[in-house]
This record gives structure tokens, C-alpha cells and sequence, in this order.
């Protein structure tokens, strides 16, 4: 995105008018701490209806995702799914999420 030589209230200013690419960098973080910063910076940038529409995308997007992993058959691979907590894909025998440490019990990773 380039925004890191931004000022703040540029920044703010950005996401103000198209908050899209910062939906796309939070759907892609594990880190729980830049989610929370990003869905909090982007609610104070944004208008109400603004700001419903933007949640309203990022529970699409997230449904979409759960969907498309859903409908993927197990084909024989490590792969147990994905970390309930950030959305990485975990394997069978993981205990703990690689990217978040989320902690994986034996059925709860999402696949």
C-alpha cells in the first residue's frame, strides 16, 4: 500500500475514502494486535453507514472463506483446516496455531 511515509491523519484520510485495501490487510493477519488496531482505526476514520458496510464485507468475506475451506475434501494430506482464532491453515497433529498460538484441540481447527 505504501502508506508507511504517510502521516497519521493521511492515513486516516485514506481509509476514509476507500477502506477496501485495509479490509484486505486485516482478512490477511494473524496477528490479533494489527487486527484490533486496523478494525479500530478503521471505525474512527469511518461514517456509521460506512462502517456497517465495511463489517457487513469483512463477515462476507470471512463466510466465503469458511465456505470455500468447507467444500474442500479431505484428500488424504496433513491439512486439518484452519486456526478458529486468525485463519491460518493448520495441519492434523498441530497443538498450537503457527501463526497466532492459537491452542488447536482435536477437532476444533475449521475444515
Amino acid at each position: 500500500m505504501g502508506d508507511a511515509l504517510l502521516e497519521p491523519d493521511e492515513i486516516e484520510e485514506k481509509i476514509a475514502e476507500n477502506p477496501d485495501p485495509y479490509i484486505d490487510l486485516f482478512l490477511e493477519s494473524g496477528d490479533r494486535y494489527i487486527r484490533v488496531l486496523l478494525l479500530t482505526v478503521m471505525k474512527n476514520c469511518c461514517s456509521e453507514p460506512q462502517w456497517e458496510r465495511t463489517v457487513s464485507k469483512i463477515e462476507r468475506r470471512i463466510e466465503e472463506k469458511q465456505a470455500v475451506t468447507s467444500t474442500v475434501e479431505d484428500d488424504g494430506d496433513a491439512s486439518a483446516g484452519y486456526c478458529p482464532q486468525c485463519g491460518t491453515s493448520v495441519d492434523r497433529d498441530d497443538r498450537f496455531c503457527r501463526q497466532c498460538g492459537e491452542a488447536l484441540e482435536a477437532g476444533e481447527a475449521d475444515g
